[in-house]
């Protein structure tokens, strides 16, 4: 077999690799909306402002403290799940779906000791090691097809999206919650397209229309997620808050990843 169709059969098989583990984060994404993650935005009404879609000055010094709490802890757990994913890039591919089990284990551990000092954290931690754990063999396999480039540029891509939506959300303070139902009727389309791909395959047009829809859905998570974290998470609730931007960003990184990788030379 020549270079080339080598490289082009590893592509092909990241390429279906990454599906699997795209579906698989979707699907944790909807477990966690199920076990009430985002559920909990409701309970303080305290920041709300006055009217949806209304902008408002919600920042009162808990609020403060409770942001930078949750910015910081989003911050170090990137950082460790880049860390993960550097550890596990050489390692074999039966390593991602075996993080991925115990990322999901850690991920309920995280939410149900949400609120115990010490050890929520600790898990928090372990869930965002396990993710980038898992994720790494795929993207060493991308990266050893000849598409370092498209993984950097998919890292950096996400960081600057996550930072621009962020900054917009705070200087504009608009009250995003009225994309609560659009969005989870929109995460429950993709969930289901992307069981079924698995099943049946998806065409190349239906893959590129699929990607940009997870790249927008996403979107519309992250400013539905930082407006709660500025308005409605009660201030105790910081490991939730975080948890829900982190699978914000890793969502969106896996659908820029696909983007990219759809557009990149065999």
């Amino acid at each position: 077999m020549s270079q080339g169709a080598g490289s082009h059969a590893t592509k092909a098989v990241a390429e279906r690799q990454g599906r699997d583990i795209i579906t698989s984060e979707v699907l944790r994404f909807v477990t966690f909306i199920g076990l009430g993650g985002k559920e909990a935005v409701a309970v303080d009404e305290t920041y709300a402002p006055r009217e949806q879609g209304q902008a408002t000055d919600v920042f009162g010094v808990e609020r403060v403290l409770f942001i930078q709490k949750v910015y910081g802890l989003l911050t170090i757990s990137v950082m460790i799940a880049i860390g993960g994913g550097w550890i596990g890039r050489n390692m074999d591919v039966g390593v991602a779906g075996v993080s991925s089990l115990l990322g999901f284990l850690a991920l309920l551990a995280a939410y149900f000791m949400r609120k115990t000092p010490g050890l929520n954290v600790l898990m928090l931690y372990g869930f965002t090691f396990l993710e980038g754990l898992g994720a790494g063999p795929i993207l060493g396999q991308i990266a050893g097809a000849g598409h370092a480039d498209v993984v950097l540029k998919s890292l950096l891509m996400t960081v600057a999206s996550f930072g621009a939506l962020t900054i917009y959300v705070f200087w504009a303070k608009t009250d995003f919650s009225f994309f609560r139902g659009f969005l989870f009727a929109g995460l429950l389309g993709l969930l289901v397209a992307g069981i079924l791909g698995l099943f049946t395959g998806m065409g190349e047009l239906a893959g590129v229309v699929y990607g940009y829809l997870g790249v927008l859905l996403f979107i519309g998570y992250i400013l539905f997620d930082t407006s709660n974290v500025i308005r409605r998470f009660p201030t105790d609730e910081y490991v939730a808050a975080t948890i829900a931007l982190f699978l914000d960003i890793l969502n969106l990184f896996w659908f820029i990843l696909r983007i990219f990788m759809n557009r990149s030379d065999d």
